[in-house]
């Protein structure tokens, strides 16, 4: 009876963050309308926090939020104007002569795209005005998330906030310094090699790698395509593919590899899950926002009571110790990844602290497992003649 009451304690307490769980999930879908623009701008604040903090402390706050917002937003759109000026051009080349039909769809009258046009500056300005504000009053604003959710915890939820500030900041950062030499190097190349509007792939490779994993492929892909079309032959074509080839495996293996280096904190299972779970819920604003947004919930987990297991899930750290994997494979009778797990130990020095690091902690755990009822008698004793063995094994000789 003793024992059975804990462990209905914790389904009690599993189910109801299951239930809450599925509750936020429900009502972040139906407010996808109004999330996705706070979502959105809240990001922004968080990278630009640290430019607009020491901007701060010489010219003023007013005069520091107003100018960074507006050097911001100025190069966005004002790359995004570039791009689709290119993109135009490149919608103006000589085309085979077509049948136009007299008849014109109601909808494709300047009015028709009224619209859409006001709907996205609508959007852009709210955005814009929410990064304004939200960066004035960041202060004010961090000071209300640690009363409401911070009370009593005032250390954990400020060290949440600078973890996911930091990481976001860090990872976005990174994410723009190689996009930037990926476009330039695209640019460069594609130039050489002749394919018409290097500019326009180049910029829109760039972009496009903000996109998790569909993007890098649609970057990769443009090119090679345009060059089939554009050139005469296959081996222009196939230097293009070498190129790209080239160019991405570099991008991937030395660039991220040497720039994002926990970065986000977030494992690659973890991150595609999170990928398609962002894009399932708010559609392309969501995969445009996957990773940040998955970098800040990595982070509540690793801070909230309760939330622990989004961390346990999708961090990039090791989920158990290096004794409760080595006892966990032996629990399962994996005796071979268990004997790795020695070799390992003993190969980085540590054969004078195997059995206090892994061998008697396992043995512990064996022990309380079976005195508690979880592990019957036949795999303790498995268990012990397994360790034995090992043990003799790197047993130094006498």
């Amino acid at each position: 009876m003793t024992r059975d009451t804990p462990l209905r304690a914790d389904a009690a307490g599993t189910w109801l963050t299951v239930l809450g769980t599925l509750a936020l999930i429900a009502a972040m879908a139906m407010a996808r309308e109004f999330l996705v623009p706070i979502a959105f701008a809240a990001l922004l604040t968080f990278v630009m926090s640290p430019t607009v903090g020491w901007l701060e402390r010489r010219v003023g706050r007013v005069p520091a939020v107003l100018g960074a917002v507006c050097v911001v937003f100025a190069l966005i759109i004002g790359a995004g104007w570039m791009l689709a000026r290119e993109l135009a051009a490149v919608s103006r080349e000589p085309r085979p002569a077509r049948v136009i039909v007299a008849e014109q769809a109601a909808d494709q009258s300047p009015f028709g795209m009224l619209g859409p046009v006001l709907g996205l500056g609508a959007s852009t300005g709210l955005v814009i005005a929410l990064v304004i504000f939200m960066l004035l009053e960041r202060r004010d604003l961090r000071d209300r998330v640690v009363g409401v959710i911070g009370h009593g915890h005032i250390v954990l939820t400020t060290r949440a906030l600078d973890e996911a500030g930091a990481r976001v900041a860090r990872q976005l950062l990174m994410q723009t310094l190689v996009n930037v030499i990926y476009g330039v190097a695209a640019g460069t190349g594609l130039w050489l090699l002749g394919v018409p509007y290097p500019v326009v792939w180049a910029s829109l490779g760039a972009v496009l790698r903000f996109v998790p994993y569909v993007g890098p492929a649609a970057a990769f892909v443009a090119p090679i395509v345009i060059a089939i079309a554009a050139m005469d032959g296959w081996r222009q074509p196939l230097y293009v593919l070498a190129f790209m080839t080239a160019l991405e495996l570099f991008t991937n293996l030395v660039l991220e590899t040497a720039l994002y280096a926990g970065a986000a904190g977030v494992s690659q299972v973890g991150l595609l899950v999170a990928v398609t779970f962002w894009t399932w819920l708010w559609g392309s604003m969501g995969l445009v926002m996957a990773i940040p947004l998955t970098v800040c919930v990595v982070v509540v987990g690793k801070h909230v009571r309760g939330l622990e297991y989004l961390a346990t899930l999708m961090a990039d750290t090791a989920a158990l110790t290096p004794a409760q994997a080595f006892y966990q494979r032996l629990l399962v009778r994996d005796t071979d990844d268990a004997a790795e797990f020695v070799e390992r130990h003993v190969a980085a020095g540590g054969a004078g602290t195997l059995q206090d690091a892994l061998l008697l902690p396992a043995l512990a755990q064996a022990g309380a497992d079976y005195v508690q009822g979880r592990l019957d008698a036949d795999g303790r004793q498995q268990m012990i003649a397994a360790i034995r063995e090992m043990a003799i094994d790197v047993a130094e000789p006498v």
